[in-house]
Order: structure tokens, then C-alpha cells, then sequence
């Protein structure tokens, strides 16, 4: 498929990408609210930027998530400064990028429909509803903000390759490999959409049954090593051990169907929940069984697997969260919305119609209604800059600028070694400056 870079390729995704990031400046123009999984970012980025490692201000490593999203932050706190502000803009950045890059994914799947007019007003409909989504449901300082920035890449890569759309050769392997490697890199859960991938290389209808294995097992075996070589690397082994988790499966299925059907209606309780997304789903799997497309199938496969791979992981992994929780299913309202849903807009069928305007209803609702009073423990004021003395959600006023601790109870202890010397040198001993 060679993609002209015509000015109708590119206009609305850089109106989507436009229109999200500035819903989400709007939202957040007065301050962020940073949970402990925040605050491990922020301080691993500032830590990185410092040139310490990737660390707690205690000293000790961050064991529980990957340094990639840190990583970024560091580059922009190099560059800027420690302020909210900064961190502010380093979303922006993704959340722009998100809305161009997932309205682009809309334009891959759909660029050989023989209606031309058609495609336009489904791809616009997409595109307008994901400008919402993306601000509405990463509000916080968290890894899925880069992981979901370059998921769409890694949707474009796949489905060029099964479709005998890409180069011959390896390279779509290798590049899929690579982006899979960024992807575990920035959150364990990217591992499910490695897996994912891995199955539909499997699969692939254009190589014979010994290069589909091959290629399969590379994009599987790649990231996972990297991914366990950067754990040994700082000492992360562990942080996510194997065991029987909070949760049963079915509880956890029970959690990851609310968690879904959150994006198509009000939060409504598990059962009932379930029930309307049962409903829901029935209704366009009727409407799209007789579609029959290789499009669809691919976002049914891709979106499935991960859901399921990430009940399992819930299930015998030990976490702290739900996975009902919209960052872990993201790829719902990304992916599997905007493309089913678009093509109940362009239905003749009023009832068709009126369904997709109610799943859309749900992030304009919510957008307008947004409210973010500042008064949230987690709430931090956009000119605040990270401080090593612990404090949950506190400020101290330093030298005329503001400071804000990391929380004291998820902060490992143990800054100082058995001979009383700052593990970090003596630059740590006491408040960080404001940067």
C-alpha cells in the first residue's frame, strides 16, 4: 500500500491530535494529580536527569515498573526543569501524537474501501470521538501515556505484514520486534500485545508454515528478552512476582467486563454491566458478521487476546489495582470503538444510527462535565517542582518557589548506607532545590 502524503491523508489527524491536546491542556491548566505510580516516574526521571540512576530519592531501585517512561521524562526535565508545568507538556506531546497516530490507524485499515466518501465520514467520526478519549481517560502522570503512543505504530506495522502489505523480506519482523522491545520497555503490560502479535504472525496467510513460526517466535522471544535483561540489569526481578493473585479469574473477568462496558455507558455496577456490554457486543457482531472484512477481523483478534492475556496476568500476578481501571483496557475505546462504531454511522439503519451517537454521548458527557477542583491529596499546582522531603500531596514554599514531597509511605527506605554516608552523595542530603 503506498499512502501519498497528500494534505486529505494528514488534516484530520492533526485535528485530532489538535483537538486532544488541547482538551487536555484546558483540563489540567491549573495542576496534575501524581498517585504513587506517578511519583515513581517523576522521581526516576529526575533521578536519571541528575545522573543517579534509576531510582527512588531514598536511594534504593524502582523495581515495579520499566524506566522507559522515565526515561522521556528525564529528557524533558534535562531540558526544562522539575515543574509540573514540564511534566504537563511532555503528556501534551503524547496526547497529540496519540490522536494523530490513532486517527492514521483508522486511514490503514480502511484506505481500500471502495466507497471513498463513506470511508471519509467514518475515519472523521473515529477520529472526533479518539480526540476526546485520549485526554478524558490519561489524566495522570503514567507509563500508558507513552505505551498507547506507540501502540498504534506496532497496530500498522502488524497489519501491513499479515496482509502481504509490507516489504519482503525480515524487515517488518525486525521493526515489529523493535517496537516490541519500547512497548515492554515502557509498562509490563505491553507483554500482551507482544503475544498478541506473536499469534497473528502465526497465522499470517502470506508465508509459508516454517516463516510464520519463525517470525512468530521472534516477535514473541525479542522484547521478552530485553525485557528480562533490563530487569536483571536494575535489580527488578521480582517486583512482579508470580503467585496467586487478589483476585480469582472470574472475579477478574467479572472486573475487566465492568471496565469495558464503562466506555460504552455509565458505570452501572458488574452485572448489570456485563449484561449491556452482552447486548452491546451481540448487537454489532450481528451487524458485522455480514461484513466479513479482514479489517475486522484483525481488531476482534488483536483487542481479544490482550483482554484475555491481561485477566490472566491479574489473576496469578500479585498487583495493587483492578484491571477494571480504563488505562489497562484502552485499547477498547482506541481501537475497537471508533472502527465498529463507524460503520454504524454510515448504516442506513436509524436504530444503527442512534447507537453509535449513544457510545459517543459517553466521552463528550464526561469531557463536559469534567471538573478538577485542585483539592484531591493527589493534586499538585502546575508550578511545583519535585522536592525530596516526603509528603503526600504537601507543599513547602522554598526561596519564594514551591516544592511538593513524593509520597513517604511508597518511597522505599534506606537513603543512607550502614556508615552514615548518603547512598546518592552528599547533593541529596536534605530538600532537592527547585530545578
Amino acid at each position: 500500500m503506498n499512502f501519498p502524503l497528500r494534505l486529505s491523508l494528514w488534516v484530520w489527524p492533526l485535528l485530532a491530535g489538535a483537538l486532544a491536546a488541547l482538551v487536555y491542556g484546558l483540563q489540567h491548566r491549573m495542576g496534575i494529580e501524581i498517585n504513587a505510580d506517578g511519583w515513581a516516574y517523576w522521581q526516576g526521571g529526575q533521578s536519571i536527569a541528575d545522573g543517579l540512576g534509576y531510582r527512588y530519592f531514598s536511594g534504593d531501585p524502582i523495581v515495579a515498573w520499566p524506566p522507559l517512561y522515565s526515561l522521556y521524562l528525564s529528557t524533558w526535565i534535562k531540558l526544562c526543569g522539575s515543574k509540573v508545568l514540564v511534566l504537563n507538556l511532555s503528556n501534551i506531546i503524547l496526547i497529540f501524537l496519540q490522536g494523530v497516530l490513532w486517527t492514521l490507524v483508522y486511514h490503514y485499515l480502511y484506505a481500500v474501501e471502495p466507497n471513498c466518501a463513506t470511508f471519509r465520514y467514518a475515519t472523521t467520526y473515529a477520529g472526533l470521538y479518539v480526540a476526546l478519549t485520549i485526554p478524558l481517560y490519561e489524566k495522570q502522570i503514567l507509563a500508558h501515556n507513552l505505551l498507547y503512543t506507540i501502540l498504534p505504530i506496532f497496530v500498522i506495522t502488524i497489519w501491513k505484514k499479515i496482509n502481504n502489505l509490507a516489504r519482503p523480506g525480515r524487515s517488518y519482523t525486525i521493526i515489529t520486534s523493535c517496537l516490541g522491545i519500547s512497548l515492554v520497555e515502557t509498562h509490563i503490560s505491553g507483554i500482551v500485545y507482544v503475544a498478541a502479535a506473536a499469534c497473528l504472525f502465526a497465522v499470517a496467510p502470506n508465508d509459508c508454515r516454517r516463516d510464520r513460526m519463525v517470525a512468530a517466535l521472534v516477535v514473541l522471544a525479542v522484547p521478552l528478552a530485553a525485557w528480562i535483561l533490563t530487569a536483571w540489569w536494575l535489580a527488578q526481578i521480582g517486583g512482579h512476582p508470580i503467585e496467586w493473585g487478589r483476585f480469582s479469574f472470574m472475579e477478574t473477568f467479572l472486573q475487566l467486563s465492568e471496565g469495558t462496558s464503562y466506555f460504552f455507558l455509565p458505570r452501572l455496577g458488574r452485572i448489570i454491566g456485563l449484561i449491556a456490554l452482552i447486548v452491546f457486543s451481540g448487537a454489532l457482531l450481528s451487524c458485522f458478521s455480514k461484513l466479513r472484512s479482514n479489517q475486522t477481523s484483525f481488531v476482534i483478534a488483536f483487542s481479544l487476546i490482550p483482554l484475555f492475556l491481561l485477566a490472566v496476568g491479574f489473576s496469578i500476578t500479585w498487583l495493587n489495582g483492578f484491571v477494571s481501571e480504563p488505562r489497562h483496557l484502552l485499547i477498547v475505546p482506541l481501537l475497537v470503538i471508533p472502527i465498529l462504531i463507524s460503520h454504524l454511522v454510515i448504516s442506513k439503519t436509524v436504530g444503527m444510527k442512534a447507537a453509535a451517537l449513544l457510545v459517543f454521548l459517553a466521552p463528550v458527557s464526561r469531557t463536559l462535565f469534567w471538573s478538577d477542583s485542585g483539592t484531591s491529596d493527589d493534586f499538585v499546582p502546575i508550578y511545583a517542582s519535585i522536592s525530596s522531603i516526603p509528603g503526600f500531596g504537601k507543599t513547602l514554599n522554598v526561596n519564594g518557589k514551591t516544592l511538593v514531597g513524593p509520597i513517604g509511605w511508597e518511597e522505599p527506605e534506606g537513603g543512607y548506607s550502614s556508615s552514615g554516608a548518603p547512598r546518592w552523595g552528599s547533593s541529596q542530603r536534605g530538600p532537592a532545590v527547585s530545578r
